[in-house]
Formats: C-alpha cells, structure tokens, sequence
C-alpha cells in the first residue's frame, strides 16, 4: 500500500475477507499500521492455508480503512506465492454425513457419509452397532473422495455409527456418532 497524499495516514487497517471456505483459509488475516508517511509504501503480509491442490487460488478481498480520516476501501487482489511449488498440509482425512436417502417402496432409509482427501483415500470401513455394514480397499487407486452408504431408520433407536478412513500417506480418522 502507498500513502499519495500530502499527509501522513494515521491507524490503517487491513483486514481480509475470507476466501472460499473450500479452497482457502485465512491463517493470518489482518495488519495494522500506526502512520504511513507521505510517499512511503508497506507492505502488509497476511497469510492464507490452501485447501486443496491443482486449484487456481481465487482473488482476495482486502478490506482498508484508516481511522484518522475515515476512508475506507475494499479491493480485489491476486495472491503471491511465497514458496516454490505447493505443498500438502498432510490433513487426515475429512468424513461429513451429506445425505439422506428416501426409498420409494418403505424401506429403511439410507444416511450417506462423504470422505474427501487430498491425497487419496487408501481404506475405508463402517461400523453400525458392531456390525461392518462396508469396506472399502482403494489403495490401489487413491480416489480423493468416496461415498459410504449406511442403514438409517429415524424412527427407530439410536444407533452408534463408527467410521474410520486411512489416507495414503496413513492418517487416520474414526468418527463416532449415534443417530
């Protein structure tokens, strides 16, 4: 940022507005700055988390004020890379119930849990009170997403749900519900 005016600006702001929530996340999303001289130029470093790879990083919204004018000033940029490349945060996987499905002829309801990775998924299996209802081996192909049926009657007891992915880089994560 670059004060062209006569005078100095005086408490300046910079805050980020947050970017798609399944592409980035904001680690460090806000500077300050106490003057900026006339002419000088600074530079505020925010910091944001890539989601997922191979996708092109949408522009971010800066949000600007400087208090001892009130001015204020939202703008689009373009985020810089400060590393070569990209890196994987070796996230373990990520488990979400997505959807009910409503058979038409009575039967039980299914409940549909969606796994995502960005490495790859290497093994799934479900558990419904004791009972491995799936599994799933796919470690030969590391799909980055898989859809797990489960049984599912809202009218009945609560039953206890137990998933648990394996990534290709070996994290693990075993969610436990009732529903």
């Amino acid at each position: 940022m670059a004060n062209r005016g006569d005078g100095p600006a005086g408490d300046v702001r910079v805050r980020a507005e947050h970017p798609e929530p399944d592409v980035a996340e904001l680690i460090e999303g806000s500077a300050s700055f106490t003057s900026i001289a006339p002419g000088e130029t600074v530079t505020a470093k925010l910091r944001v988390k890539r989601l997922k790879s191979g996708n092109e990083l949408p522009p971010l919204v800066l949000d600007i004020l400087e208090t001892d004018h009130r001015l204020f000033v939202s703008s689009k940029v373009d985020l810089q890379l400060e590393s070569q490349g990209w890196q994987r945060w070796m996230d373990p996987p990520r488990v979400h119930f997505a959807r009910v499905l409503v058979p038409t002829d009575g039967s039980d309801q299914t409940i549909v849990a969606e796994i995502t990775d960005d490495s790859g998924i290497a093994r799934t299996w479900a558990v419904v009170d004791g009972d491995k209802v799936s599994y799933a081996d796919t470690s030969s192909v590391h799909p980055t997403t898989h859809a797990v049926p489960l049984p599912w009657d809202p009218h009945a007891e609560a039953r206890r749900y137990e998933i648990v992915v394996r990534d290709v880089d070996g994290l693990v994560t075993r969610l436990v519900t009732r529903l």
